[in-house]
């Protein structure tokens, strides 16, 4: 194997490394677009990956060096833009009026009763953190536990999970 050979083996082994840790760490290795983070990032991670797979399936068909070129380069950005695509439609449709109502989530910025915090939940395995306000002038801390009841991504109105679980009959299910 000579030195494109190892290129290619390198981005992938790389590429698949980053992916493993991403996913021992639950996510946490590279920063979601909620956090901050760049859906990109992981679009050029999978590039990465097939740049690597691409150049080394034409290093061991025989192609000369400077032919392995053009396909590791063709299969990285092609798997870059249906990567890049892929992520980019998740993230757009996750955020309904309907999958938003009923979400349990936490307090990241306090609320008052007149002003607006942010909250923070898990859907589809990303955080998402929105701003938030009461609409019946509640105020909640910094984690306190609340229920999304109304709203879209720019604005969710929530009230308190342990009032809403009192409501219903269910206070066996609160958490502290």
């Amino acid at each position: 194997m000579d030195v494109f050979g190892y290129i290619y083996l390198g981005s992938f082994i790389f590429g698949i490394v980053l992916t493993v840790a991403d996913w021992l760490t639950g996510g946490t290795t590279l920063p979601r677009p909620a956090e901050g983070g760049n859906t990109r990032m992981e679009a050029l991670i999978v590039a990465l990956i097939w740049f690597g797979v691409g150049g080394f399936v034409g290093v061991l068909a025989g192609a000369e060096d400077w032919w392995s070129i053009p396909g590791a380069f063709l299969s990285g950005t092609l798997s870059f833009i249906i990567a890049l695509f892929l992520l980019m439609r998740d993230e757009e449709n996750d955020l309904t009026p309907q999958t938003l109502h009923g979400q349990v989530a936490r307090v990241a910025t306090p609320i008052s009763a007149t002003n607006t915090g942010k909250v923070v939940f898990w859907l589809k395995g990303t955080a998402y953190v929105l701003p938030a306000l009461c609409p019946n002038g509640n105020s909640f801390e910094l984690n306190d536990q609340v229920v999304i009841v109304s709203g879209n991504k720019e604005l969710v109105h929530v009230d308190s999970l342990t009032k809403l679980l009192k409501e219903v009959g269910a206070e066996k299910w609160m958490t502290s």
